[in-house]
């Protein structure tokens, strides 16, 4: 993993940064989740988000550390930060569209599967813009 160059915000949020994985990480072995993200790996991911320790919370707008298809550890490539909603809405995905994410994350290009992981896609994988109906999704039929 390359290095990552934090401006003069981030260094401020450092504390509240750390505060917030903490609480994700005992949040995740209450429920019996994996958790095997370093915190060097949580700053990584909150600079290519393109987001700050400040921007992480519990509300609707708010985002949060969400595993992809709601399932899996939390570890470097199975989840990415997306906004609360989008987690609220990523768990009542059918398991029909949870196998075709599961899928186009596996046969994915690499931009494919960091977009994935920035929670990009996420929003044409939910019941309401797909509409069940996968054949009509423009990302997912582009190859």
């Amino acid at each position: 993993m390359k290095t990552v160059d934090l401006s003069e915000k981030e260094l401020e949020n450092i504390g509240l940064a750390y505060l917030k994985y903490c609480h994700k990480e005992r949040d995740a072995k209450k429920k019996n989740l994996l958790f095997n993200l370093s915190f060097k790996e949580y700053l990584y991911m909150l600079s290519e988000a393109g987001i700050s320790a400040s921007q992480i919370g519990v509300t609707i707008t708010d985002y949060c550390l969400g595993r992809i298809d709601d399932s899996g550890g939390y570890e470097y490539g199975n989840c990415r930060f997306i906004t609360v909603r989008q987690n609220f809405d990523e768990r009542r995905v059918s398991p029909r569209l949870q196998e075709h994410a599961r899928t186009l994350y596996a046969n994915g290009s690499e931009e494919t599967k960091a977009k994935i992981r920035l929670g990009a896609l996420k929003g044409l994988h939910n019941r309401n813009k797909h509409e069940g109906l996968v054949e009509n999704c423009l990302i997912c039929n582009k190859g």
